[in-house]
């Protein structure tokens, strides 16, 4: 069947295209292709709120069946692509039929990292879909002994979730600190003691050797031979770009697929958005590629209106967030390569924000319940503010003073 645009992927990038060009008046015929049997959703409330019980499947849907209906978007699920043929500018699915464009875009997100397991591969769980949130809430409320391997974001609020039910939690991680690719070690340091307040264990410097089966028990063998016993394991060591068609199809990658401003790849009627796409950031003047809801439905934006042939929207400042029992993490910007940090206001009142400098300008921040410093952090990196590190270190110096 012949159309003018097919998304690959339909998750927020790949949804938020779709609906992007029909809100532009795009008229050409789209097809949106999922692997999974849902409506396009948002994955933010699988370790949150949807872990819990209290949302049903259909609040996660990005829009109703009837929308995708009216707006004429085909929608394709439990499909799998296997191949691009660039040449012939068609796809072809598992079953061998085959799809042609005029557009291509590749929204086909990130997989899980996963760790090399030989044993028994019930009760590890991973994170990613409704199905594995699902499979993990009805875990939740068998079983009251549970291990996470990872501190990230997603370890964090599983653990969350999970002492809420009144289950003993245990939390693996490699590193020394919780969260500490993402964030400095004060703001590391004040989550660790939230969870540990609630009642979650941490083992940090936990090299995973290996995961072996006793009777109904795992055991997890530590790099200095000690043992973890465990009933189940959920695992949540991070993702990588989902980037094998793009491969197998010649596009050029790294670190995800290479695009430009326009989030064309090096072929020009194939874009990539979301986490797969690596694209080059006129604000930090570097190649990024982010995992972040803003940053999904941004690219969407682009893709759609380079597609449509208008003009593109303004760049935004990526930033992303994570709930932690009452606690609200924001971070706006991108602390890579910075100089110096500063942390402004009472980490004991759990209520601060850290500003990360390079070369006396502001990059990123990120605010723990403090929306204030949140808001105004977007407006400082937007301006490329300067502000001097002793005027951020004096707490009562007057931020805005400073914006031009």
């Amino acid at each position: 069947m012949q159309y003018d645009v097919i998304i690959i992927g339909a998750g927020q990038a790949g949804a938020m295209t779709a609906i992007t060009l029909r809100q532009k008046e795009f008229s050409g015929r789209i097809l949106l292709i999922s692997e999974e049997g849902y409506l396009p959703y948002q994955r933010p409330p699988l370790s949150k709120t949807f872990l819990t019980g209290l949302l049903p499947t259909e609040s996660l849907y990005i829009k109703s069946d009837a929308y995708y209906k009216k707006n004429k978007i085909d929608i394709l699920m439990n499909e799998t692509v296997q191949l691009i043929d660039r040449n012939k500018k068609n796809i072809i699915l598992e079953d061998g039929s085959k799809h042609s464009y005029q557009k291509l875009v590749l929204a086909t997100g990130s997989d899980l990292k996963t760790l090399d397991i030989t044993c028994d591969k019930k009760n590890i769980y991973y994170l990613r879909t409704i199905n594995d949130s699902i499979k993990i809430r009805s875990l939740l409320e068998k079983q009251k002994k549970i291990v996470i391997i990872g501190a990230g974001y997603i370890g964090l609020e599983i653990a969350a979730t999970a002492i809420k039910k009144n289950q003993q939690v245990l939390v693996l991680e490699a590193d020394n600190r919780v969260m500490s690719r993402s964030v400095c070690p004060e703001t590391s340091h004040f989550f660790e003691a939230i969870h540990k307040k609630a009642g979650v264990k941490f083992f940090f410097n936990a090299l995973i050797e290996d995961i072996n089966q006793h009777n109904n028990q795992k055991i997890i063998g530590l790099h200095n031979h000690e043992s973890i016993h465990a009933e189940s394991i959920i695992i949540g060591v991070g993702v990588k770009p989902k980037i094998d068609l793009a491969v197998e199809a010649g596009l050029d990658c790294q670190n995800g697929i290479l695009v430009n401003e326009f989030c064309q790849t090096s072929d020009d009627n194939i874009f990539a958005v979301g986490d797969c796409a690596n694209y080059p950031n006129a604000i930090y003047g570097q190649r990024l590629r982010l995992e972040s809801v803003q940053n999904a439905i941004e690219q969407a934006k682009i893709a759609a209106s380079t597609i449509n042939k208008i003009d593109l929207p303004h760049e935004q400042i990526p930033w992303f967030w994570s709930d932690q029992y009452n606690i609200k993490l924001k971070i706006i910007g991108v602390n890579t390569n910075y100089e110096n940090y500063v942390v402004r206001g009472n980490i004991a009142e759990e209520k601060f924000s850290v500003f990360y400098l390079k070369e006396d300008r502001i990059i990123a921040i990120e605010t723990i319940n403090d929306n204030k410093s949140f808001a105004l952090g977007k407006k400082l990196i937007k301006n490329q503010t300067n502000i001097p590190l002793n005027a951020l270190e004096d707490q009562d110096s007057d931020l805005k003073s400073f914006l031009v």
